[in-house]
């Protein structure tokens, strides 16, 4: 009866350290989920940034009806873009040689 007693007793030592043990790691996985609830919230605000608002080239808003910013938006996206062509066509020069340089015989 007491060898059932000690058996008893070291089953039940047994069991509660592995409920502290999975108590632990729940809370671990608590925790991680809120901080990544919270950098999903910033993340979309992020993504929110770079979707696309509706003007009049894809809606059917009238160029004088659009916003200041939408028009502000596509001239920095025209310049961008322009930049951008600027510097792929300077890339294809050979070094050290400007457009004149590479224009005239």
């Amino acid at each position: 009866m007491k060898e059932q007693i000690l058996d008893i007793s070291f089953v039940l030592n047994a069991i509660n350290g592995k409920v502290d043990s999975l108590t632990k790691q729940l809370n671990i996985v608590l925790e991680e989920n809120i901080v990544l609830k919270k950098e999903i919230v910033v993340l979309k605000d992020r993504l929110a940034v770079y979707e696309t608002p509706k003007d009049s080239h894809n809606s059917s808003i009238p160029p004088s009806k659009e916003s200041i910013k939408s028009n502000a938006a596509k001239s920095q996206k025209l310049l961008a873009n322009s930049h951008q062509a600027i510097k792929s066509s300077t890339a294809m020069l050979p070094t050290g040689r400007s457009w004149r340089q590479s224009i005239s015989p």
